[in-house]
C-alpha cells in the first residue's frame, strides 16, 4: 500500500541551503506520517546524524580513538541507565541519548583503521574490518537473544550487548599506536 507523503519541497524552510536543516524537516514531516509508534526510532536516526556533525569537529581536534572511547564510555553509560528505566518515555529519551554516541564510533573508527594501515593493505585491511562488522552484527544478536532465552529476562539479555561493549573498550584502550 503506498503512503502519501507530504510535499516537503514546497515547504517554507528557515535555512534552505543547510543540508541538516533540511534533513530536520524530513524527518519530521516522515515521523509524522508513519506515526507514533516508529517516531522515537526516527528521533534516534536524526541524533545521529546530528551527532556525526559534532564528531567531524571533535575528531579533528581530539583524535578519532578519543572520539571512540567518549563515545563508548557514553553508550555504556545509557545503555546501563536504559536497563534500570520502567517508563516508556523515559525509555526513549535514552534511547535518543544512545543514538548520539553510535555515528561516532561507526565514522571515526574506518579514520583509525585507516590510519593503522599502509597504503598496500588498506584493501585488505577494510575488507576484515567489514567481515568483522557482519561478524559482530550476527553474533552480538544472537548473544543477546541466548542470554535472553536462558535467562528468561531481556533486561539480563541486553546486558550482554553492554559486556561486549566493555570488551571493546578495554580492547582498544590497550592499542597504543593510533596516529
Amino acid at each position: 500500500k503506498d503512503v502519501n507523503l507530504p510535499d516537503v519541497a514546497n515547504k517554507p524552510n528557515p535555512l534552505p541551503w543547510s543540508f541538516l536543516s533540511n534533513m530536520d524537516v524530513i524527518t519530521t514531516r516522515l515521523a509524522d506520517c508513519i506515526g507514533p509508534i516508529n517516531k522515537p526510532f526516527i528521533v534516534a536516526k536524526k541524533k545521529n546524524f546530528e551527532a556525526e556533525n559534532v564528531k567531524r569537529i571533535a575528531n579533528d581536534r581530539y583524535g578519532s580513538k578519543n572520539v571512540i572511547v567518549v563515545s563508548l564510555i557514553g553508550l555504556i553509560f545509557s545503555s546501563t541507565i536504559i536497563l534500570f528505566t520502567f517508563s516508556a518515555s523515559t525509555f526513549f529519551f535514552i534511547a535518543a541519548i544512545n543514538g548520539l554516541f553510535i555515528g561516532p564510533i561507526q565514522s571515526a573508527s574506518r579514520v583509525v583503521i585507516t590510519s593503522m594501515l599502509n597504503k598496500d593493505n588498506q584493501g585488505k585491511g577494510f575488507g576484515l574490518f567489514a567481515t568483522s562488522g557482519k561478524l559482530t552484527s550476527f553474533l552480538g544478536p544472537l548473544l543477546v537473544s541466548t542470554v535472553t532465552f536462558l535467562t528468561e529476562s531481556q533486561r539480563v539479555g541486553f546486558s550482554a550487548a553492554i559486556v561486549l561493549l566493555l570488551a571493546g573498550l578495554i580492547i582498544l584502550l590497550r592499542i597504543k599506536k593510533i596516529s
